[in-house]
């Protein structure tokens, strides 16, 4: 998958536009989105060597693309206060099943624990499509580690030198 996504450098970071790729099995998608300066969304999606209907929707106040919810966090970290769950909401830019509709998630920044401690970081419960993960992220917003607990899985930030070598094996 490849994606990628834009937006004005303001505080809800409003959306303009996105591209999503994929591939699947034997399925490539794309996936190209736009945005008119009053918040209506086209949608224009090609799966295989078929062109879907085109998707068009207004985008509500304060919803950005979900590809920017680091940058969001980012931006809004500091006013966040411990324990209070504060809301959002995004466009997911792959999820057809949505019908592009915005999506609501919340999010709170939680106690401190050794891991935050030890790399100086925030961490947050993200509670986003019913999925409930803890994100370890710097003050910019970006992540270090997120840690899915239905999932059992963490996903970390690592060196180039880590990755080369675990591709490798």
């Amino acid at each position: 998958e490849q994606a990628g996504a834009f937006a004005l450098d303001n505080e809800w970071l409003t959306p303009l536009f996105f591209n999503f790729h994929s591939n699947y099995r034997s399925t490539e998608t794309f996936i190209d989105g736009n945005a008119k300066e009053n918040g209506e969304l086209t949608v224009k999606i090609r799966r295989g060597n078929q062109d879907l209907p085109l998707v068009k929707r207004m985008i509500p106040n304060k919803t950005f693309f979900s590809l920017h919810f680091p940058v969001w966090l980012g931006k809004n970290l500091a006013r966040l206060k411990p324990g209070e769950v504060n809301s959002f909401g995004s466009i997911l830019e792959d999820n057809l099943d949505a019908n592009y509709s915005r999506i609501v998630g919340q999010v709170r920044v939680e106690p401190t624990d050794a891991f935050a401690k030890k790399t100086h970081t925030t961490r947050i419960s993200l509670n986003y499509q019913d999925v409930k993960t803890i994100w370890y992220v710097e003050d910019n917003g970006a992540p270090i580690r997120v840690e899915m607990p239905a999932q059992q899985a963490v996903i970390e930030r690592s060196t180039r030198e880590k990755a080369e070598v675990f591709l490798k094996n």
